[in-house]
Order: C-alpha cells, then sequence, then structure tokens
C-alpha cells in the first residue's frame, strides 16, 4: 500500500519538527502513535493472512524478515553516534555505552524509566539514542505478537482473541488515565509498554476487523463499494491534524483519551487507503511523500542524534534559517545513506552482492557516483557539525565554581561572595559554564534608582538555576528571603513549607526553565498563596518547545488571582544577547541585573 509511505511521511515529518523546538506544532511527538497504530494493522495483517493460508505461523522467518528490516540500520546507527559523539559531543560518551547495550536488546524505554531520565524536564543534552524509546516498544511488539496471535486463534477463536485485545486497549488506556498525576513527571506513563500499548492495539484489532483485499461478508462488502472509508478516513486526517497542531505534550488531556483519539484516527486513514480504489490514498501516494516514508525509518533512527550535537545557542554559533537546514541537510543524507546501503540491500538479500560490486564499480558507475554525492554532502555536514561548535567562555571566567558542597550536596544556592561569574548549569553533562565578569552593553530593563519602594516586609523568592545564578543581585532587594536550587519544578512549590508568606508578604516565582507546567499544578500553586499580598509569576526564557506553554499558562493565570501580577521577563529580555551565556538561559552579570529590576518593577506596581 504506497499510501502507507504517505501516512509514515506526515508521521516522522512530525516528528522532526517537534524536535526541532517548532512552536508551531506542538503535538509533533505524535507522529510516533501514528507509526504504533501502522504497525499493529500491518504486522496483525501479516500474521493473519499467513495463518489463514498455511493454518500455522513461521516464527522464525517471521523474526528473521523483522531482524533484517530493523537491526543493520540500527547498527550503523550505533557505531555512528558513537563516532559522532567523539568528534562533537564528548560529554556524552560516558553515558553512550549503557544506551548502547539498552538499543540494541529493545529495552531502551524500560532503561529510560529505570534511571528516571525524563522525557520533558531535559535542559542539557539529553541520550544521544533518547529516541530509541518507540523502537523498544515496537520491537518488543514485534517478540510477542506471533506466540500471542497463535495462542488466541488455537485457543480462544477469532471472536474472543478480538475481544481481549479490545480488553487490552481498556487496560492501557486506563492505566494511563489513572496514573497521570499533574503534579509529578509523567515520563514512566509516556515511555511504558503497559501504557503505551494502546496505540498499537488499536492497530492489531482494526486488521482483525478490516482487510478489505480479501474477500468478507455482505457487510464488508457494502463497505468496500460506499464511500464511508474515504470518509472515514478524510475524518481521520483532520483530526491528526488538529491534534498535531494543538496537543501539547504537557496538556492532561493526552493523558486522558489524547493518544487513544490518534490511534483510531491513524487506523481510520488506514482502513480508507486499504480499500482498493481509495480517494484518500491519492494524495498519500504522492511520489515525495512515498520517497520520505520509504526512508522514514532512517530519518527516525538519525534525526535526533544530530539534533542534539547542533542544539541552538549551545552547540552552534549558526543561526536560523541555516542552522535547520544544516540539520535537516545531515539528517537527509545519513538516511539516505542507511536506505540505500544498509536497509534495502538487506531487504533485498543483496547486501553482500552490493558491497562486491561497489568496490569492483568504476568511479563513472551511476550507482558509486551516488554514493560518493551522499558520502560527500554527509561529510561535509558532520564537518560542519564537528566545527562550529561555541566556544564563549571568557578568560575573566577560566575558573568555574563547582556547585557541592565538600559532602558531595547540592546547595540550595550559592552564597554571596563565592559566585564570580559563573552560570549555574542544571542537568548538564560536564562542568558548569562560566561566563563574562565584564559589564557587555547593554541597558537594565528600569533604572533600580528610579524605582518607588514597595511595603512588603518579606518577599519569598523561589526559582531554578536561573534565580541561583542571579540570586546575588535579587538579593539586594528589600527583604528578600532566598529559595533557589537547581533543577526544581513547578510541583515542588506544593511542599514548601518554610516558603510561608503572610498577607502583607510577596512571593516571587521564576519556574519552568526545566519543563513545562500543567493548569492544575499551577492553580494549586497560586491557591497556596491565594492569601498573600502578591505573587509576581516571572516568565521564562528558554529555547525549548515548553517556552510558550509556560508563559502561557502563567500570562493566563493572572486574570484568575488578583494578587498575581506578572513579571514579563520573556518579553523584557527580548533583543538582548548579552544578558544571556551561550545557552541563552543562564544569565550573565548584567543580565541577572537586568532579572532584578524585572522583579523589582512587578513588585512595586499597583
Amino acid at each position: 500500500m504506497p499510501a502507507l509511505d504517505g501516512l509514515r511521511a506526515l508521521a516522522v515529518m512530525a516528528v522532526i519538527v517537534y524536535h526541532a523546538d517548532a512552536a508551531w506544532l506542538p503535538g509533533g511527538y505524535l507522529g510516533v502513535e501514528v507509526f504504533f497504530a501502522i504497525s499493529g494493522y500491518l504486522i496483525t495483517a501479516l500474521l493473519i493472512t499467513e495463518f489463514d493460508r498455511t493454518d500455522r505461523i513461521d516464527f522464525v522467518d517471521f523474526w528473521k524478515r523483522r531482524a533484517k528490516r530493523l537491526l543493520p540500520a540500527l547498527a550503523v546507527l550505533l557505531i555512528g553516534v558513537a563516532l559522532l559523539a567523539m568528534f562533537t559531543a564528548r560529554d556524552a560518551l560516558g553515558s553512550l555505552w549503557g544506551q548502547s547495550v539498552a538499543a540494541s536488546t529493545y529495552v531502551m524505554n524500560w532503561s529510560l524509566i529505570a534511571t528516571e531520565q525524563s522525557y520533558f524536564e531535559s535542559f542539557g543534552r539529553p541520550p544521544l539514542l533518547q529516541h530509541l524509546w518507540s523502537l523498544a516498544i515496537e520491537e518488543q511488539f514485534y517478540l510477542l505478537m506471533p506466540t500471542l496471535f497463535l495462542a488466541g486463534r488455537r485457543l480462544l477463536g477469532r471472536r474472543i482473541t478480538l475481544g481481549v485485545v479490545l480488553a487490552g486497549i481498556v487496560a492501557s488506556v486506563a492505566l494511563m488515565w489513572t496514573g497521570f498525576d499533574p503534579t509529578v513527571d509523567p515520563s514512566r506513563l509516556y515511555y511504558g509498554t503497559d501504557t503505551r500499548a494502546a496505540g498499537i492495539l488499536v492497530g492489531v484489532a482494526m486488521a482483525m476487523v478490516w482487510r478489505p483485499w480479501v474477500a468478507g461478508g455482505p457487510l464488508t462488502e457494502r463497505l468496500r463499494a460506499s464511500a464511508w472509508p474515504d470518509i472515514a478516513g478524510v475524518v481521520g486526517l483532520l483530526v491528526i491534524g488538529h491534534q498535531l497542531w494543538t496537543l501539547g505534550a504537557y496538556d492532561a488531556r493526552l493523558y486522558r483519551g489524547g493518544f487513544l483519539l490518534i490511534a483510531i484516527a491513524t487506523v481510520a486513514v488506514v482502513a480508507a487507503v486499504a480499500n482498493p480504489g481509495s480517494l484518500v490514498a491519492v494524495p498519500l501516494s504522492a511520489k515525495p511523500l512515498r520517497w520520505i516514508g520509504q526512508r522514514s525509518y532512517g530519518l527516525y533512527l538519525w534525526h535526533w542524534p544530530v539534533f542534539m550535537v547542533l542544539r541552538p545557542g549551545v552547540d552552534t554559533i549558526v543561526s536560523e534559517p541555516w542552522l535547520t537546514v544544516l540539520r535537516l541537510s545531515a539528517t537527509v543524507a545519513l538516511a539516505e545513506l542507511s536506505f540505500t546501503f544498509i536497509e534495502r540491500p538487506v531487504r533485498e538479500g543483496r547486501f553482500g552482492q552490493q558491497v562486491i560490486a561497489l568496490f569492483r564499480s568504476a568511479p563513472e558507475t551511476p550507482a558509486l557516483r551516488r554514493g560518493v554525492a551522499i558520502v560527500a554532502i554527509s561529510g561535509v555536514s558532520l564537518f560542519a557539525v564537528g566545527n562550529v561548535q561555541l566556544a564563549r567562555q571568557s578568560p575573566a571566567a577560566a575558573a568555574p565554581i563547582e556547585l557541592a558542597t565538600t559532602d558531595g550536596t547540592t546547595p540550595s544556592y550559592i552564597p554571596k561572595g563565592v559566585r564570580g561569574g559563573v552560570m549555574v548549569a542544571e542537568h548538564v553533562d560536564g562542568p558548569p559554564t562560566p561566563l563574562s565578569t565584564e559589564e557587555p552593553a547593554g541597558e537594565p530593563v528600569v533604572d533600580p534608582d528610579t524605582l518607588p519602594a514597595y511595603d512588603f516586609p518579606q518577599v519569598f523568592v523561589v526559582g531554578d538555576s536561573v534565580m541561583v545564578g542571579a540570586a546575588e543581585q535579587v538579593e539586594t532587594l528589600d527583604g528578600v528571603v532566598m529559595d533557589a536550587r537547581i533543577g526544581r519544578q513547578w510541583h515542588e512549590l506544593l511542599e514548601m513549607p518554610e516558603v510561608d508568606p503572610g498577607p502583607d508578604d510577596a512571593v516571587v516565582i521564576h519556574l519552568g526553565n526545566n519543563g513545562a507546567v500543567t493548569t492544575d499544578t499551577l492553580d494549586a500553586v497560586l491557591e497556596r498563596f491565594a492569601d498573600a499580598g502578591r505573587v509576581v509569576l516571572v516568565t521564562v526564557r528558554v529555547p525549548r518547545p515548553w517556552e510558550s506553554q509556560v508563559n502561557r499558562a502563567l500570562s493566563g493565570a493572572t486574570g484568575r488571582y488578583p494578587n498575581t501580577v506578572l513579571a514579563d521577563w520573556q518579553g523584557a529580555s527580548d533583543g538582548t544577547p548579552n544578558w544571556f551565556g551561550g545557552d541563552g538561559v543562564h544569565l550573565t552579570q548584567s543580565g541577572a541585573k537586568a532579572l532584578r529590576d524585572t522583579i523589582a518593577y512587578a513588585l512595586r506596581v499597583d
């Protein structure tokens, strides 16, 4: 079915756009759920076809075909990522061996859960193989499905087996629904095979009831001849598009049926394009989409490590739109190499012949010329990757201060007198990044000498590592009680009895640099401080997908809670790169002063 390649293309493009931190597609991660549903449908349809034809399942042949499809490209990826890390991301090498073992044994999702690696709250460089969690779930399905399918058909029959599949969908959705807590990082639910099984099982169920290319009963024949499959396909595409454009990864609706809705919409599209003569299949079968879809596996494998060694403002001085061009060029070139020289030859059983022919071919051979061109593009891209690393450390700050006490614990914030221009980096593999102690050009947001005094006896300031780095400046404000800690999240405020403002006191909250905040969590925090004299919500400037979500949530909260005001740090710091360090988030000395003045202004506003 060529149209399925088109659907795969849409799915992988959505994922790539999402991982490129494009704010206009907040639901791009849902492309993975589309892949789950497609896989469930196709694998089950193959098993049913084989069982109906032979009354058995050839397990060895099934697993051999899956291995030929997946393992060679994965092996090349693991080697390639190791080389990539050696040249461009040496900070990632320490954990790469463990990741490679988890990836090659298809337990990456459970490894991420066991090591508490968040999908959502990551500030530094995420694991270079983190994206293989979804491949692990699919491979676990491939390993179990033939046995479970055969047992179901032999022992239970088709209808009861279908009932078991539907029960599995309900159970998986229930686990995710009941396990979701808006005050807790949902990564366990996002990675879990048990909580993500519903997407695959929806595809399994559809394959058991709808395979229009084989003869069916009267109802099937009437549906095949009607417009209903195409109508369902169009609705499915609209639902997928709507969710991609609107459903952010931090939306509670995602865990309360959102994933299920995407899976159902996907199988509606699959059901349509599987029907002979489908109109929905026509646009999805367009050659550009088919080309991308045929390479979707390689694109998915390579895009993440390429993107993670080319983080904007951290790893490279290349600016947009050229950074996107560089990232995509490297990704497409590597995926094409994988498809042309690894995936397709292995799948067609001619890998060995191609290797021999490649070395025997004359330079004029078109295949060799194409291969050389692809290698050249990849080489140029990877050379660029390895040579556009930032070098923003200042000689004035060549000796960064370690963020640890003598007993190995991390202080809540660095005491006065020992900050010395160091940028506090959270969740970063490697030492803190030092910042210049020189005062770059640029005026503060508000001249502090012109600010009228406020009359709050105590001003509780709560923050994460950005506030840790700015604490020395912010503490110059009257009545400040500083409580900043590296890696702090919004939900932690619900369990901080030491932050206890009275009706005449103020609370300043600058959180959200490490991940999004749900409306439920934000409301719970603001309800807790409902009796405070003033609550100042400081917007964030963080070049990550959650920036806009956090700032929208904070802005919306000011209309619901009368004692709440907004300190728009994101707006105040726009166009002031000299206020930020190499990561575009943590502050220079002048940036810390500007943040202080932004907070002071919000405290004195009537």
